[in-house]
């Protein structure tokens, strides 16, 4: 088994709440993320970015995607819908093609009730 697919049969052992990040390499869990994370940035020259702003970057993009709030809340473990909708900011592209959306269906809807007057 090469040790890509024995990490993710690692993964797919442990409940949800218990997964560990893992070296691809090696299989086996990391003693310590945030150094690697670090030196990631580094390496990439990212500033003003910190570990914890993938959860927020992880949120967003679930919502965009599809994923209703409360279940975002509960895979976050969060209490309240508040404190997940503080962690879901929608790009402006998204909220755009929303309210894009709502207009088209009303447009729709609009010329769906001219039509059936016409028939009376």
């Amino acid at each position: 088994m090469t040790t890509t697919r024995a990490s993710l049969k690692y993964i797919g052992d442990k409940q949800l709440n218990q997964i560990t990040p893992l070296s691809i390499r090696e299989g086996k869990p990391y003693r310590n993320v945030r150094r690697s994370f670090d030196n990631a940035l580094k390496k990439a020259q990212i500033e003003d970015f910190t570990f914890h702003d993938l959860r927020h970057t992880f949120a967003s993009y679930m919502v965009m995607s599809g994923l209703d709030i409360n279940t975002l809340r509960e895979i976050l473990g969060h209490s309240s819908i508040t404190m997940t909708q503080r962690y879901a900011h929608l790009a402006p592209s998204f909220k755009q093609k929303a309210m894009q959306n709502i207009v088209t269906i009303l447009s729709q809807n609009k010329e769906s009730e001219k039509a059936s007057s016409l028939n009376y």
